[in-house]
């Protein structure tokens, strides 16, 4: 019985033991593979932190990428501006040349600080995207488990056979409360910081986050400064607008009021855009409002009294305005740059402090955010102390990092809450030259790259540049006041070329020395009568040249041509002395539309009436190289005349060619002048570049074509230029001779010499004539630039009264 027993309980101590082995064995199978799924969930849980990680990345430096592009695309489109301007926008002559001075420096500003914009854009752009691949590729990667963390996680059979003998038998529930919570020894107790990705901490203590802030210090200021430098660039681009505007519309147009406003709307529009870029207070905002609006207003001024009362009337006034307007914008860029405030930052950036575009550098207000005053202070202070200054302590240093495959590597970037005592070698920030793996055995810079950074701060560099762009355009603007008080006569004479004003005078001076050597035996001829200047408003635009002039049968009409436009003006008489000095006048005005001669060069004019009625009267233009003449409306100054000239049908004709001559090696003949007599608008005659004057009249079978009638004078002598003839309202024909300065007379129907007439050598070179009533109207320049309008009384010989008498003499 005893050893039943004790059998019996010996086979129970081993069931039991077996019991218990089975139960131990088991769990620790079971929290082996506990462990192995708690593994893979922390992986996948530190693999989704990470790749959020990694987009914040992305999100951060794309921002930049971004707002790059958009720079990019702004500043090339206005760059294409100024080019066009420059290629397209040039001034005409007759432009003073202080507005084109003006015009010029505003352009070339404003394509300085785009370009720079561009530049520095680009540049931010490529450095941007360099710094994301680096991060992303090297520093913030995912935590793929690697093959000896994978091995470490199994749980192999056999290592139940190396656990403590105790554990494996211990009895469940027995003494639980001093049983360890990991018996096996199989995990490692972590802490919760012991992972990065799982670590609970503010934003800006993150790594991935301090490494993005870190990469933007070598970015961050070329994209606050091509900001501003497209912000300067724009403010330039308007004002060149501006002037450009005045120069077309007030200098060349003639209507101030017009440039006035598109002046004023543009200034406004420069204004509006400071008080959105810049961050002001109430005296900066009206400093800037004074020099934007100054500089302009000014220029508009100064350019009305100097197209209406010309350089001896405002002279004056011009040499206070001038200066004024150079100083206005010299003082805006000295103004400007002292408003953007550059500051010195903690991590080393110079930027605009008051430029908003500054609040977007970075979403987390690192730059903007409160700071130790006094650290900063002290920082700045000591960095730029002459003492530190001459020991290189403004060198930019180069900071070692170290790579990791996960976010709990040693990397540790410079944050604008640590000193700089505090990145030491255990803690280094992001640099673009380690973009090679540092192993431990590297103990050289044989991995480091070129970063064009090496005497400079990458945030300093920038300001730099800006800095030295604006202080040269100030020392432009400078040069501009200098010039405009000490050479101001250089800057207000005119830029007219008098060859191109009147292509005749060069060759009439030539005429006239060769006539002054060759004329001394040569028959003198009596003075015209009277020689009256008479005072004439022209037309304001600085592209006006007088070319033909031509009048009514009673001379109170005068019609003036340039190279695309009509001129009408009524001659008005002051008191009851005709002959006086400056008791005569004539304003020209544009006159009507003349759709047939839209976009056509007119060559000469003539003024013909309607027989019946002779206040109804056309002015004939020559035109399409002396191939067409058309008639169009002259209106009726006259306050009585009931009679509306704008309905009347235009009529054009058209003039054979095949009778002028070929002219032998030199360039064939062609029709150059016109004239039409004031009586009988079918009497026309031409004048031809060969000399001929001819009397045209319409063909038999077709009344618009224009051919050869009868020839008042077919000696090839001189050409007959543009104004030249004319038909008096007796019928004799006129003509202005260059060479001798008179007028010669010749019978319409055989050709003969009536007389010649001198007109007065005073420095004007006559271009044109014309005659009405009792008066001859004669058209010159002066010194090539200048139109005087003369009037001389018709010789006895050449008014109606005497038209039959017999002619002296025939032409020769």
């Amino acid at each position: 019985m005893v050893l039943s027993a004790a059998g019996a309980a010996v086979a129970g101590s081993a069931a039991g033991a077996h019991e218990i082995f089975d139960y131990n064995r088991e769990n620790f199978f079971y929290d082996g593979e506990l462990r192995l799924k708690n593994e893979f969930q922390i992986i996948e849980w530190r693999s989704i932190q990470a790749e959020l990680w990694r987009e914040d990345i992305r999100n951060i430096i794309g921002l930049t990428e971004q707002k790059m592009g958009i720079y990019l695309i702004v500043s090339t489109l206005q760059l294409s501006m100024c080019i066009g301007l420059f290629a397209e926008g040039r001034m005409e002559p007759g432009t003073p040349p202080w507005l084109v001075q003006l015009y010029m420096l505003t352009l070339g500003g404003a394509f300085m600080y785009l370009l720079m914009s561009a530049w520095l854009a680009m540049h931010a752009s490529i450095v941007a995207s360099c710094s994301s691949v680096r991060i992303l590729t090297q520093l913030v990667r995912l935590p793929i488990p690697s093959w000896h963390q994978l091995h470490e996680m199994r749980t192999f059979g056999q290592s139940v056979e190396h656990m403590n003998k105790r554990r494996l038998f211990r009895v469940p529930f027995v003494d639980a409360e001093r049983a360890p919570a990991n018996p096996w020894s199989m995990d490692v107790l972590e802490s919760p910081n012991d992972h990065a990705e799982l670590k609970v901490e503010s934003v800006n203590l993150r790594r991935h986050i301090r490494l993005a802030k870190s990469a933007a210090d070598h970015y961050r200021c070329y994209d606050a400064f091509a900001r501003v430098a497209m912000s300067f660039g724009m403010n330039q681009l308007l004002s060149a607008i501006s002037y450009y505007v005045v120069g077309y519309v007030d200098v060349q147009d003639g209507t101030p009021v017009a440039a006035f406003c598109v002046v004023t709307l543009l200034s406004s529009i420069s204004l509006a855009l400071v008080h959105l870029d810049f961050s002001l207070n109430k005296g900066q905002q009206l400093c800037a409002c004074v020099l934007l609006l100054g500089g302009p207003g000014f220029t508009c001024f100064a350019t009305n009294l100097w197209t209406t009362k010309g350089l001896a009337a405002a002279g004056n006034i011009l040499r206070s305005l001038l200066p004024m307007v150079f100083a206005f914008h010299g003082a805006w860029l000295v103004c400007a740059l002292a408003m953007c405030n550059l500051q010195l930052q903690q991590n080393g950036d110079v930027l605009p402090s008051t430029f908003r575009a500054v609040l977007y550098l970075d979403v987390f207000s690192w730059v903007t955010g409160a700071k130790n005053l006094v650290q900063q202070n002290l920082m700045t202070n000591a960095r730029l102390s002459p003492k530190n200054q001459l020991q290189g302590d403004d060198e930019y240093r180069r900071l070692r990092t170290s790579t990791g495959d996960s976010e709990a590597g040693d990397t540790w970037p410079n944050t604008p809450d640590l000193h700089e005592s505090t990145l030491n070698a255990d803690h280094p920030a992001f640099h673009p030259e380690s973009d090679a793996a540092h192993t431990d055995d590297d103990d050289n810079d044989d991995h480091e790259m070129v970063t064009g950074h090496g005497k400079f701060h990458p945030g300093e560099l920038p300001a730099t540049i800006f800095r030295m762009g604006t202080r040269v355009l100030v020392v432009l603007w400078f040069v501009g006041f200098v010039l405009s008080v000490g050479r101001f006569d250089d800057l207000t004479l005119p830029l007219v070329n008098s060859k191109e004003l009147c292509p005749e005078c060069a060759e009439l001076k030539e005429e006239n020395d060769e006539s002054s050597h060759t004329s001394a035996g040569a028959a003198v001829f009596p003075m015209l009568l009277g020689g009256e200047r008479i005072q004439v408003s022209w037309p304001r635009h600085a592209g006006f040249a007088p070319r033909s002039l031509s009048c009514n049968p009673t001379g109170s009409q005068l019609v003036i041509s340039d190279d695309f436009t009509l001129y009408v003006g009524e001659l008005e008489s002051r008191g009851t002395h005709p002959a006086a000095p400056t008791n005569t006048s004539v304003a020209f005005m544009r006159m009507p539309p003349c759709s047939v001669l839209d976009g056509q060069e007119l060559q000469d004019i003539g003024v013909g009436c309607n027989s019946a009625e002779q206040h109804l009267c056309h002015v004939f233009v020559l035109y399409a190289q002396g191939q067409r003449i058309s008639e169009c409306p002259l209106p009726v100054t006259n306050e009585r005349s009931s009679v509306d000239t704008s309905q009347e049908e235009i009529g054009t004709m058209a003039l054979s060619t095949s009778w002028l001559a070929q002219g032998g090696n030199s360039e064939p003949d062609q029709v150059d002048a016109v004239a039409i007599s004031s009586k009988l608008r079918s009497h026309i005659i031409v004048g031809t570049t060969l000399g001929e004057i001819v009397q045209l009249q319409g063909a038999t079978s077709d009344s618009q074509l224009l051919v050869p009638y009868h020839a008042m004078r077919q000696q090839m002598l001189s050409p007959i230029k543009p104004g030249s003839i004319h038909i008096l309202p007796s019928g004799a024909v006129i003509m202005l001779h260059h060479a001798d300065h008179s007028v010669q007379a010749f019978d319409p129907q055989l050709g003969h010499l009536i007389g010649e007439w001198g007109l007065p050598r005073n420095g004007v070179k006559w271009l044109t004539l014309c005659g009405g009533g009792s008066d001859l109207f004669v058209l010159g320049l002066r010194d090539g630039t200048v139109p005087e309008l003369y009037r001389f009384r018709v010789p006895a010989e050449l008014k109606p009264e005497a038209a039959s008498a017999e002619p002296p003499s025939k032409l020769p």
